[in-house]
């Protein structure tokens, strides 16, 4: 490639999209998602510094948990869907994104039938 061949004359840009797209894989990884909240270390779950007013992802879910009524760990409700929510709401700037696609799914469910097809998904 040629940043290989001129590492000192090639510069590779990356925009916030594709920035974001990276995050989201990262974050929702398995070995992300196995963070451990009880290990007393916040600082995995850290504020992100260019938004003073967002919720850490564990603030998050305790006030999940106090809304919910629920008795569960924050490990129990650190699911995908929720740590996306999380990112879509406090650290990406798109906090009705999560619903919006939800909304677009149900309105090709109902026009096409089911959506996605079975043969899309992957178990």
């Amino acid at each position: 490639s040629l940043k290989k061949r001129y590492p000192t004359r090639v510069h590779l840009l990356v925009g916030n999209r594709d920035l974001n797209k990276l995050r989201l894989s990262s974050e929702l990884s398995e070995s992300d998602m196995k963070i451990d909240f009880d290990d007393g270390d916040d600082n995995n779950f850290g504020k992100p510094f260019w938004n003073n007013n967002a919720k850490s992802l564990k603030e998050y879910l305790e006030e999940l948990r106090e809304e919910q009524g629920a008795n569960a760990s924050l490990d129990e409700l650190n699911t995908r869907a929720e740590r996306l929510r999380y990112m879509f709401q406090h650290t990406l700037g798109c906090p009705d994104t999560f619903e919006f696609r939800r909304e677009e799914i149900r309105v090709l469910a109902q026009t096409y039938g089911e959506y996605p097809a079975k043969s899309d998904t992957h178990d």
